[in-house]
C-alpha cells in the first residue's frame, strides 16, 4: 500500500532545506554607498530539490548593518571584495528600507526573499582573520580593545584601549580640531624635537623651565651689567614679575 506520509516528510524536509536565512556573500559595488547599502554576490550556491546546487545571482541595495544609532555611529569603510554575511528577513523590507520607520504591513508576503537581505560586515575567513597579527603592519596586542585602519599598509593607524588602562595611538601624524582642549593631569611629558606653537600665547600660572634653568628666576633676579662713563654698574630687571 502506497504510503503517503512518508513522501510528504521527504518533500517538507527537501523544502525546508532548500531555504537560505544566511550566507556569506562578496561586496559587488558600493555604488550607492551614500544610502547605506552595496551589491553583494552569494558565495556559495543554492542547493536545490534534487540535490543539484545553481550559482546564486548577484542582489543589489542591500543594507548594511554596522553599529550605529539615532545619535552614534562607528562608520566602517566598505570596499568592493568585502566579505559579508548576509541574513534574510522573515517578512519584506523593502517599507523599511525606504524610510518607514513605524509599524506597517509588507509589500509582498514571501518569506526570506533576496530583496530582504541585509549585509553584516567582518564575517571574514581564516585567512583574513582580524586576530591574525601577521595582517598588521604594527604589533598588536590581541588583549586591547584596537581600533585600526589601513590595515597592512605602510600608513596603518591604531588606536588602542589597552587592558593596563592606557590610550595608545600609533600614527605618522595626529591632528585635534577643537575649540578648547583641557587636560589634567600631574605630568605631561613631552618627547619632541620641536614644539611649535605658532602665533599662540602660552600662559602659566607656575614656572617655565628651558634646559633646567628658570624662566621666572632669569627674569626676576638676573642683572644687567654696563658701564658708564668708565665705571662698572648693574640694573635690576626692568620689569620685574
Amino acid at each position: 500500500m502506497f504510503q503517503i506520509e512518508p513522501q510528504i516528510k521527504k518533500v517538507v524536509r527537501a523544502s525546508l532545506d532548500s531555504l537560505s536565512f544566511s550566507c556569506p556573500a562578496k561586496v559587488l559595488s558600493i555604488r550607492n554607498i551614500k544610502d547605506g547599502v552595496i551589491d553583494v554576490k552569494p558565495l556559495t550556491n543554492k542547493v536545490m530539490f534534487d540535490y543539484d546546487d545553481m550559482e546564486r545571482s548577484a542582489i543589489h541595495d542591500v543594507p548594511i548593518v554596522s553599529p550605529s544609532t539615532i545619535t552614534s555611529v562607528i562608520q566602517f569603510p566598505v570596499n568592493e571584495g568585502d566579505t559579508v554575511l548576509l541574513v534574510f528577513n522573515g517578512d519584506d523590507i523593502e517599507e523599511f528600507k525606504g524610510g518607514n520607520r513605524e509599524p506597517h504591513t509588507p509589500r509582498n508576503f514571501g518569506t526570506l526573499q533576496p530583496s530582504s537581505a541585509v549585509a553584516l560586515l567582518g564575517f571574514n575567513t581564516k585567512l583574513d582573520s582580524i586576530y591574525d597579527n601577521g595582517n598588521y603592519t604594527n604589533d598588536i596586542d590581541n588583549t586591547n580593545l584596537n581600533i585600526i585602519h589601513n590595515v597592512g599598509e605602510s600608513n596603518e593607524v591604531v588606536i588602542s584601549l589597552t587592558s593596563e588602562g592606557e590610550v595608545k595611538i600609533k600614527s605618522d601624524k595626529v591632528i585635534v580640531e577643537t575649540k578648547e582642549a583641557d587636560i589634567t593631569a600631574d605630568t605631561v611629558t613631552v618627547d619632541a624635537t620641536l614644539v611649535d606653537a605658532k602665533n599662540s600665547l602660552v600662559k602659566t600660572n607656575n614656572d617655565v623651565e628651558i634646559k633646567g634653568k628658570s624662566v621666572y628666576q632669569f627674569m626676576t633676579i638676573h642683572d644687567h651689567p654696563y658701564t658708564d662713563n668708565g665705571s662698572p654698574m648693574t640694573t635690576s630687571p626692568p620689569n620685574p614679575l
